[in-house]
């Protein structure tokens, strides 16, 4: 905490292999077909940072907190 402020880990933390994203995505990578609880199937965009951005069927993009999903059985991975 910097001034009262919170701030996130440099991004050179991760390329120096000091410190590791700490979610597990469950096999969950960019272009994955996954589906969604409540807003049914999408492709992932992007996963940084333990969020992830997904665009759905009905052209909405959502971007969530990676470990909620995961920890409250909202989203798997479509084969």
């Amino acid at each position: 905490m910097v001034q009262g402020k919170v701030r996130k880990p440099s991004r050179f933390l991760k390329e120096c292999n000091i410190i590791e994203d700490n979610v597990n995505s469950k096999g969950i990578t960019k272009g994955d077909k996954v589906l969604h609880k409540s807003f049914g199937q999408g492709i992932v965009n992007q996963l940084e940072n333990g969020s992830i951005d997904i665009s759905f069927k009905n052209g909405n993009n959502r971007k969530f907190d990676l470990k909620i999903l995961l920890d409250n059985n909202l989203i798997e991975k479509c084969e």
